[in-house]
């Protein structure tokens, strides 16, 4: 009878508690999303401006994701991170990067991003604005990013 409650307990213990475990995690990642996918190459375009013309064409970048972290590259030069929070991110860009020559870094000034997609389901498409700190005249830029890919 000793056997038999000892091997109920160790049945209990090896089985029972890590099915439990399983359960538990599998309940939880229920409500667990997957961040929008904005990794690849986009065209950026500004929208509105209230220094100049707008539906200018700017350079593409590239953003690299990893989760929920971003890292924006220029031409192979890495120029800013963020993060992605549903359709949303925030990021921080750097005008003109520190890998600069010295004598150029004094031009360098820091972009805050912020932009949603327009359809998550389908993230072809970015809405947004920078902030150009510092930049009392030309401080909002809205733009629209379309996807390369």
């Amino acid at each position: 009878m000793k056997n038999n409650l000892r091997f109920f307990l160790a049945y209990i213990f090896l089985v029972g508690l890590p099915l439990s475990g399983m359960v538990g995690i599998l309940r939880y990642g229920r409500n667990v999303a997957a961040p929008t996918g904005l990794q690849g190459t986009w065209k950026l375009l500004v929208e509105d401006s209230r220094c100049g013309p707008s539906g200018i064409p700017l350079q593409d970048i590239t953003i690299m994701q990893s989760g929920k972290n971003l890292v924006f590259y220029l031409n192979s030069m890495r120029i800013g991170e963020g993060a992605v929070e549903r359709s949303d991110f925030m990021a921080s860009i750097l005008l003109f990067p520190s890998s600069l020559p010295a004598a150029d870094r004094v031009w360098q000034r820091k972009i805050s991003m912020k932009g949603r997609v327009k359809d998550k389901e389908d993230p072809k498409v970015i809405e947004g604005e920078f902030d150009l700190e510092g930049g009392r005249v030309c401080g909002l830029f809205v733009f629209r990013a379309l996807s390369t890919e």
